[in-house]
């Protein structure tokens, strides 16, 4: 017979305390409860914190007021509590450590209300159907998930809340404005819970305006992240440095006449380098990491959007072949956008039907789901007229019906974009 060991989550129970002494605000984002800690004397330190709260939170005060109580010693004393700031490895990882904690107590709970039930079916005295009912219902309530359905109420506080700040402070652009201006128009900026999908032909620039747009957010205050899963920061970095600069990306890699440049360089270093914007060239991420990542760059930073570059070069081992991966990684982008509430840019490629018309969100790469799950889908395509001009064409829109294409100018010396009316076949607003 196999012995079974109750459910618990020790080690996060530990890493989640600790979690919370060394990110207190960590508090206001969590929703377990104190009776979902296996260990007694975790339950005790955990509902202790939740009295203290967020803005008061730290080793000093959690042990002066655990002292009061005459628990201190109890759970440990003041060096045990010391101790668990050592036990968490990553605070960003807390909603993991806090989904173990939940589930371990789900489980605990379903094994005590089965063991009733059991009880009251060898009690022939108890009324069987009853308890049936009872544990049925108990075990429903176990199952409600972290985010179940509120009442329609608790949503429109948040809406009300909106148009009230909105309207006290009215702005045509409301989003994560980019400083292109025709795009902003468009768009309101980029918004918050939101993925924007961009695709295009090769060789319209996708990564190249997705980067600039992510500049231009940094310029305006708006911290973001980049995952450059195919080219490396530094050639990111350079062709930015050579469009505001205006120095050849040829002659930033040769070093050829660059002694007369040098003062632009520095200047726009010194720039560059004051932009709240944090870039990975690494090769092998999956959604996952990724989620966790942006979970710390939003506690240590303030992030407000992320780039990924792009879509199917993400590492997910899901699915047995190239759909089934692409549906289940569009599903996880779209769901870090919406969880950690973050605009998302996310850059796809075209099927081969693609190459050679003006693509429609049809000629996307891979799975359907990738253009069910965005909430934008933008389209690039060379002018047939002119190769400097680039059409950006809106084929999906989650909210509004105003003007859904846009002329950009890009120049042949100079790595960048910029905004041309749309009556114009030449020239360009810098």
């Amino acid at each position: 017979m196999t012995d079974f060991q109750i459910p618990n989550a020790r080690a996060s129970e530990e890493a989640l305390l600790g979690a919370l002494l060394i990110d207190p605000s960590i508090m206001d984002k969590i929703s377990v409860a104190p009776a979902s800690f296996y260990d007694v004397g975790h339950q005790l330190i955990y509902s202790t914190m939740r009295v203290i709260g967020s803005r008061q939170l730290d080793v000093v005060t959690l042990s002066e007021m655990l002292d009061r109580k005459g628990k201190l010693e109890w759970v440990g004393g003041q060096s045990y509590l010391i101790s668990l700031v050592n036990k968490c490895q990553q605070t960003y990882n807390y909603e993991m450590y806090e989904r173990a904690i939940i589930d371990t107590a789900v489980r605990r709970r379903v094994i005590d209300l089965c063991g009733s039930l059991a009880g009251d079916a060898y009690n022939e005295v108890k009324n069987i159907n009853d308890s049936i009912s009872v544990v049925v219902s108990e075990l429903v309530k176990s199952a409600k998930p972290k985010g179940g359905a509120s009442h329609i109420s608790d949503y429109l506080k948040i809406l009300y809340t909106e148009i009230e700040e909105r309207a006290a402070d009215p702005k045509e652009i409301y989003g994560l404005a980019t400083g292109m201006k025709e795009f902003d128009r468009i768009t309101a900026g980029f918004q918050r819970g939101e993925e924007f999908l961009l695709a295009g032909q090769p060789g319209t620039g996708k990564s190249l305006l997705a980067f600039q747009w992510g500049c231009g957010m940094a310029e305006n205050g708006y911290a973001g992240a980049v995952y450059s899963l195919e080219m490396t920061g530094v050639a990111m970095l350079r062709r930015r440095l050579s469009a505001l600069t205006k120095i050849k990306t040829y002659n930033l890699r040769s070093g050829v006449d660059m002694n007369r440049y040098w003062n632009q360089v520095v200047k726009a270093i010194e720039a560059m380098e004051k932009l709240p914007i944090w870039i990975s060239d690494a090769s092998n991420w999956t959604t996952l990491q990724m989620r966790a990542d942006l979970s710390r760059l939003i506690q240590q930073n303030n992030i407000e959007w992320f780039i990924v570059d792009y879509h199917d070069l993400l590492g997910d081992p899901q699915g047995t072949d190239a759909i089934e991966k692409s549906s289940h990684i569009s599903q996880e982008l779209k769901a870090i956008c919406k969880d950690l509430n973050l605009a998302g840019i996310v850059i796809q490629s075209l099927n081969k039907a693609g190459y050679h018309i003006t693509p429609t969100m049809a000629n996307l790469s891979g799975s359907t789901k990738v253009m069910h799950t965005s909430d934008h889908i933008a389209l690039m395509s060379v002018d047939k007229d002119n190769e400097n001009i680039v059409h950006l064409n809106w084929d999906k829109v989650r909210e509004g019906a105003g003007k859904r294409s846009m002329k950009l100018y890009r120049t042949d010396d100079y790595p960048a974009f910029y905004d041309v009316a749309p009556d114009s076949t030449a020239g360009y607003n810098d």
